[in-house]
């Protein structure tokens, strides 16, 4: 156990300093500093890598981080020095992609690509084990949001960002518990919807986004959409719809027209493509 490895090194971090030189890392290092070196296949290698323990949950909960990932990770029996080792193989391997996604011109960064490596804080780690899985969930997000487009889910409005998540927690794509709930914060999602889509975020104009803000309008909107004290399925949103009190009737169609169809099947089909 972890412990074994407690009596050679004094901390994670000496540890993880004389993993560096170890050949098994300078081996994976000579991979990726090969010409021939497939990043894609190379990220979706190194998350493979430790996703059979708490590793990948230590490592999500603290946003990539290495150092904290690992001292946490050092001090959870469950995890073998075996398991720790490759765990921390993969994550010096993620990390080094996402220094090293390089133009082939003059060493500059490239634009949007195939390989550039995108963020994930709240997504379930057990369903987007790789890079595509994730830029397929964005284009999926990008087609059903905009700002000042009521044709979509419009982000302009504060309230409609519940709209979004409601459709994301629905299909299951949020990172979960050990009992599989919900483990997203409002904060924690507008987060990341913002890191992913810079771009509409500068459409609202300078100071637009507000994180409390739209927080709080979320909490709001969320105690709409509930039926017996509970919150109402998107599925069950239409048969429901004379249930809802308080909720105009024009509501709940657009609510149904963007979010449960402009969004919340879109992202079940893609979710079936994967199994």
């Amino acid at each position: 156990m972890i412990k074994d490895i407690r009596e050679d090194y004094a901390s994670y971090h000496e540890w993880l300093e004389a993993l560096k030189k170890d050949r098994l890392w300078l081996a994976q290092l000579g991979r990726l500093q090969s010409p021939d070196c497939d990043m894609q296949a190379m990220y979706a290698e190194a998350l493979g890598l430790f996703d059979k323990d708490n590793t990948r949950r230590y490592w999500t909960i603290y946003q990539h981080d290495i150092e904290s990932t690992l001292e946490d990770a050092w001090a959870d029996v469950e995890i073998t020095p075996s398991m720790l080792k490759w765990a921390a193989i993969g994550m010096l391997t993620l990390e080094w992609l996402k220094e090293h996604g390089l133009g082939e011109d003059k060493g500059e960064r490239r634009k949007e690509s195939h390989y550039d490596l995108l963020t994930n804080d709240v997504f379930s780690v057990d369903i987007f084990t790789t890079n595509e899985r994730l830029k397929q969930l964005r284009d999926a997000i990008a087609n059903a949001i905009s700002w000042d487009d009521d044709k979509k889910i419009d982000l302009s409005s504060s309230y409609m960002w519940y709209w979004l998540y409601a459709a994301l927690l629905d299909a299951g794509m949020f990172e979960t518990n050990k009992n599989r709930q919900n483990r997203v914060t409002d904060v924690g999602f507008v987060n990341q919807i913002m890191k992913w889509f810079p771009d509409i975020m500068k459409s609202g104009g300078e100071g637009k986004v507000d994180v409390r803000k739209i927080s709080k309008a979320m909490s709001t909107e969320r105690k709409n959409w509930t039926m017996n004290g509970k919150p109402i399925g998107l599925r069950d949103v239409e048969a429901n719809k004379s249930r809802l009190v308080g909720v105009k009737q024009e509501k709940i169609k657009h609510f149904i027209d963007v979010a449960y169809k402009g969004l919340y099947i879109p992202l079940v089909k893609l979710k079936d493509d994967w199994n």
